[in-house]
């Protein structure tokens, strides 16, 4: 079990670990690629897998700010 105001801090801090990553990812995706010196394809995999990356933490951002939502709005204490 853990308080509510417990859960809600451990939530915004997760919700801030994935807004700092998204401009990490985006912004150096393409001059990480360019740099490497690996072939073609295997950028492509990197740019894909990094991209993936990015959604991934996308969705996420979501997900946190909508629990952080709903167990602010909740009467319950403990969960």
């Amino acid at each position: 079990m853990i308080k509510k105001d417990e859960l809600i801090t451990l939530l915004r801090k997760g919700l801030d670990m994935e807004e700092k990553g998204i401009p990490i990812y985006a912004r150096h995706i393409d001059k990480i690629i360019f740099l490497s010196g690996l072939s073609q394809e295997d950028q492509e995999k990197i740019k894909s897998t990094l991209m993936t990356l990015k959604q991934d933490s996308e969705g996420h951002k979501i997900i946190f700010q909508e629990l952080i939502n709903k167990i602010t709005e909740s009467t319950r204490n403990v969960f």
